[in-house]
């Protein structure tokens, strides 16, 4: 996910600001109010950093409640539809925060920095979680795209190190 989210932000990032449109156009409706706040208040000093902490705190609170969920509760939607929720939401705010960073208003510079790296990290970490990489994995399917999406998660656990043996590992980082 880190590099989904890396490529998100680098196509955002070199999108002219004309060419986007309306946080109420492009997000769902439950986050299209929270953006078009952002956008007033986004040069306030530190408001993005307070914005994005707490968004790190509601998707590490969603990842532990998928991580935490007795096995035979699992289902779709309260595993891997809740983790690509929780993700989505993250990413938009994220993205947002981004552009709105890169839309000539006065921000600091600094602190767009930080978000980047903050948020690299929080994916890094994210993607060597066993405990949650085994709930996300281990519900059964009932479509071709929740098929789909079980493997897309499964891949980038599994490009971080999940689920191989020490000694695949030793090769890949040797390679």
């Amino acid at each position: 996910m880190t590099k989904l989210l890396l490529l998100s932000l680098a196509a955002l990032l070199s999108t002219p600001a004309t060419a986007m449109t309306c946080a109420s156009m492009t997000e769902p409706a439950y986050l299209a109010h929270e953006l078009d706040d952002m956008t007033g208040r986004v040069t306030q000093t530190g408001y993005r950093s307070e914005v994005l902490r707490r968004e790190r705190v509601r998707l590490q609170l969603a990842l532990r409640a998928i991580e935490r969920r007795p096995t035979a509760e699992h289902d779709f939607d309260n595993t891997l539809g809740a983790f690509d929720r929780a993700l989505s939401r993250y990413g938009s705010i994220v993205s947002w925060l981004m552009f709105l960073s890169r839309s000539g208003l006065e921000v600091d510079k600094d602190e767009t920095v930080r978000m980047i790296g903050e948020s690299s990290k929080l994916f890094s970490a994210l993607y060597k979680n066993e405990r949650l990489f085994a709930a996300l994995t281990h519900v059964e399917p009932r479509t071709p795209e929740q098929t789909a999406l079980r493997d897309i998660v499964a891949k980038e656990f599994r490009d971080a190190g999940v689920g191989r043996t020490p000694d695949v590992l030793r090769r890949a980082t040797a390679l």
